[in-house]
């Protein structure tokens, strides 16, 4: 999926003006598999965002999310599950710094879990 924003601010006092927060070229792609004979699905995602105005001044970089997750199906309806968001930690480029942060990513997260689906329990 792809998005191609050129939003601009009407105002007439600021007429012409890029909006800000809004990124003009937005996207993802995702590649999944899933086996129903393994009880098997996992998929990676890769979310981009392109250059974007953070302020009426201030430009922000162009960034990447990767996400990739797996989930196994047990006995009695249960499915274990991992995750990783953010898989390669990207953050603002202004973290560490004294410049100003324009997108408070938290960078690396790990989920892990259990479901229990009361359908197939039976």
């Amino acid at each position: 999926a792809y998005t191609y924003l050129d939003a601009q601010d009407k105002n007439e006092n600021v007429a012409n003006q890029f909006l800000t927060g809004r990124h003009k070229h937005h996207g993802f792609a995702k590649l999944a598999y899933e086996s129903a004979r393994l009880g098997f699905s996992s998929n990676l995602r890769a979310t981009f965002f392109g250059n974007w105005w953070a302020t009426s001044t201030a430009k922000a970089a162009a960034f990447q999310l990767w996400d990739i997750y797996g989930a196994k199906t047990l006995k009695k309806g249960f499915e274990v599950f991992g995750a990783v968001d953010n898989l390669f930690g990207s953050q603002d480029a202004n973290s560490g710094t004294n410049l100003p942060i324009f997108r408070a990513d938290a960078g690396r997260t790990f989920r892990l879990g259990v479901r229990w689906n009361l359908d197939r329990g039976k």
